[in-house]
Parts: structure tokens; C-alpha cells; sequence
């Protein structure tokens, strides 16, 4: 009875101290995204990963699928922590939510943890708001939550509570874009999302991100995207067919 006591004390201590290891692993990567450090964020996934997610799914499609799925919701996480807005952290867990559900061998697992990591630091580098003053911030996420909405410089001026000539300037000089080309951009990328994800014709899309001529909507779009949005849906269609 004592050995049978003494051992399951030594393999309580021993999966506390695995769990202990684990979890500052996880702690280290999410800490390192969140500042959008990609070599320091590398480093902490290397030891992370050496950690199991669960014999269960062992050796398995559904395994690989499993842990990355835990991967995308931690970065997502760290992200958020960071003070990216809303809007982009859906844009990227979902695109990677859709490619993990692609897995079906171990060899593609690795490049695409690689990736998430590269891509998840990218937008805490680019998007983080915590690098902005109050005022941007706040044009910010009113331009994200409001894409369909009058977004004119009259409108998020007084939004920011601030001078219109004013709020142009400092947008520009702390995020390194006109305010028009920033609206412009987050539109036709949540356009293009819903070209992606659903059958609504190309002129219930562009209402619904705020532009009613699509003529015009067209013109944007290929300046962002490259093609036309009829051309990008076809595109999109035959990637998913292949």
C-alpha cells in the first residue's frame, strides 16, 4: 500500500511539473505575440509545441487539426490582449480557422504553426491600437464597427471630437495613411471576405460595406484587390473546387 501511495505521489508531482512547464511555454508565446515579437514568439512555439495536446487524437488528422485549433484560439487571445480591434482578429482566426479545417497530413502542421505565428505578430505590429493616441483609436473602431455607415470626415471628426483638418493630420502621421484610403481599405477587405464566404450579389455586398454605386465600388475594389470583384469570386470558386 506505501509503494502504491509513494507512486502516485511521484506521478502527481511529475504531471504537475509538466503542466507547470506547459503553461509557462503558453504564457511566454501569448507575451510575445502580444508585443509582436515574431523571434521571441518562434522561440516560445518550438518549446510549446514539444508539449502534447492529448494522446486521444494521437497520430491523427483530427489531432493535428485539434492543436491547432488550441494554437488560433490562444493567438487570437494575445491579439486582443494587445489591443488589436475586433475586425482583424476575426478576419485572421477565421482564415485560419478555414485552412486547419483543410489538414489532412502531419507535414503541413509545422509550416502553417510557423505561419500563424509570423502572421498573428504581423497584426499586433500593424493593427495593435495601443500604439495610437485616444482620438485615433477612437476613429478606429468606429470605422470598423460602422463600415455600412456614413464615415465621412464631418461624421468621425466629430466622433473624435476634434477639428476635421486636425483629426486628417494626426491620423496620417500615427498610422502612415490617409484617413479616406484607411476607410476604403477595411471596406473592400470585409468585402472581399463576404465575396469568400457567401453567394449575395456584388451590389448587396458593396451596400453592405457602405458603398451604393457599383461602379464605383468596382473601381476600388480592383485598386485594393488587384481584380474585379466578379473576377476575385470566380477566383475564390475555383481555389476551393481545386
Amino acid at each position: 500500500m506505501k509503494n502504491i501511495f509513494a507512486a502516485n505521489l511521484f506521478w502527481q508531482s511529475l504531471s504537475e511539473g509538466y503542466l507547470e512547464k506547459r503553461y509557462e511555454a503558453e504564457n511566454a508565446m501569448m507575451n510575445a505575440v502580444a508585443i509582436g515579437d515574431e523571434q521571441e514568439a518562434m522561440k516560445a512555439l518550438a518549446e510549446f509545441v514539444s508539449f502534447d495536446f492529448g494522446e486521444r487524437f494521437e497520430g491523427t488528422p483530427t489531432r493535428y487539426r485539434h492543436g491547432l485549433t488550441i494554437l488560433n484560439t490562444l493567438l487570437r487571445k494575445s491579439i486582443e490582449r494587445a489591443g488589436v480591434p475586433p475586425y482583424y482578429i476575426d478576419r485572421i482566426s477565421s482564415d485560419f480557422a478555414e485552412r486547419i479545417d483543410l489538414i489532412t497530413e502531419s507535414e503541413e502542421r509545422r509550416p502553417l504553426l510557423d505561419e500563424m505565428i509570423r502572421e498573428y505578430t504581423r497584426y499586433v505590429r500593424e493593427y495593435a491600437l495601443l500604439n495610437y493616441s485616444d482620438a485615433v483609436r477612437k476613429v478606429i473602431r468606429y470605422v470598423n464597427m460602422n463600415l455600412d455607415s456614413d464615415l465621412s470626415l464631418k461624421v468621425l471628426s466629430r466622433e473624435a471630437s476634434m477639428n476635421p483638418g486636425w483629426l486628417s493630420s494626426i491620423f496620417r502621421r500615427e498610422t502612415g495613411i490617409a484617413l479616406v484610403r484607411y476607410i476604403n481599405s477595411q471596406r473592400i477587405f470585409k468585402a472581399a471576405k463576404l465575396i469568400r464566404e457567401t453567394h449575395d450579389n456584388i451590389a448587396n455586398i458593396a451596400s453592405e460595406v457602405g458603398i451604393n454605386d457599383e461602379n464605383y465600388f468596382t473601381k476600388i475594389f480592383r485598386k485594393f484587390m488587384g481584380i474585379t470583384p466578379s473576377k476575385y469570386r470566380a477566383l475564390c470558386r475555383k481555389e476551393r473546387e481545386n
